[in-house]
């Protein structure tokens, strides 16, 4: 009988010396493949096939979805590549958010900064109607919001279900309420 037996692995660098997502992603992945048979059955293996081979592999990645996720997490250098190798920067995902609005919710004033300068639209809706400004009014970021509208972001922009303008998003509860929604009024 044959008996064939792949094993996965990943380089050091892959996992062991990965800072981030970036150098993660670029490491290959060695597939090693080992082929055992009886003596019988190895002469014609032998005659059919070659010996089995170490495979290298490099595994891509969708730039849009680095992209998004780039910005969710703050990795700066990656946004800026992933940026540049989208078609559309300011492309959405299934609900509907960009990469700006991932890296608002997160406060993620560089990647935030990037995005804008890079051209990324400012008041991209995404399915419920939140703009970039409504994520930051509702966490009251107060230099978000300054940044956003400085940038062209919208005021009177208005959310699908509820209708409200990011002034109306602005946390009552939470710290910064009042200098955020008096900034956007």
């Amino acid at each position: 009988p044959i008996l064939i037996d792949s094993v996965v692995s990943p380089t050091e660098s892959e996992y062991e010396q990965s800072d981030n997502i970036e150098s993660a992603i670029s490491s290959p992945t060695t597939i090693t493949t080992t082929v055992t048979t009886s003596a019988m059955n190895l002469k014609s293996l032998l005659k059919t096939s070659t010996t089995p081979k170490n495979l290298t592999r490099r595994v891509m990645f969708d730039p849009l979805a680095l992209l998004l996720d780039a910005a969710v997490v703050g990795e700066l250098d990656l946004v800026r590549k992933a940026a540049k190798e989208v078609e559309n920067p300011s492309q959405p995902n299934d609900e509907g958010l960009t990469a700006l609005h991932n890296a608002v919710c997160a406060s993620n004033f560089e990647c935030v900064k990037f995005l804008v300068e890079f051209g990324c639209d400012i008041n991209f809706a995404d399915n419920d109607g939140w703009t970039p400004l409504h994520c930051a009014a509702s966490c009251n970021n107060t230099p978000m919001v300054q940044f956003l509208v400085e940038h062209g972001a919208c005021i009177y922009a208005t959310t699908i279900r509820d209708n409200e303008t990011a002034a109306e998003k602005c946390e009552e509860e939470e710290e910064n309420y009042a200098t955020c929604s008096q900034y956007l009024l």
